[in-house]
């Protein structure tokens, strides 16, 4: 019985991974037991819209250690972040 109960105490800790989330440029660390990006956004209420940039794609699997990175799109009025701002040509 001990053992039966280490056993399955050993595959829950396995499976916890501790991954770094960042959006925006606001980070924090999560446990999930997640087994992909995509899984974890949605149990974290993150909605990625058509302009936004999510790194690693969402069908990537998770390992502890992981970092997501998203990025929100621009509706093309201003800077994307991390971009070097367009520049007007001259007539």
């Amino acid at each position: 019985m001990v053992a039966v109960l280490a056993g399955g105490t050993v595959a829950f800790l396995v499976q916890d991974k501790a991954v770094r989330v960042s959006v925006d440029g606001t980070s924090r660390t999560l446990h999930t037991f997640a087994d992909d990006v995509g899984e974890l956004l949605d149990a974290e209420g993150v909605t990625v819209g058509a302009r936004d940039t999510v790194a690693p794609a969402p069908a990537t699997g998770l390992d502890d250690g992981d970092e997501i990175v998203v990025r929100r799109g621009t509706s093309g009025s201003g800077p994307v972040p991390g971009r070097a701002p367009r520049v007007p040509r001259r007539p």
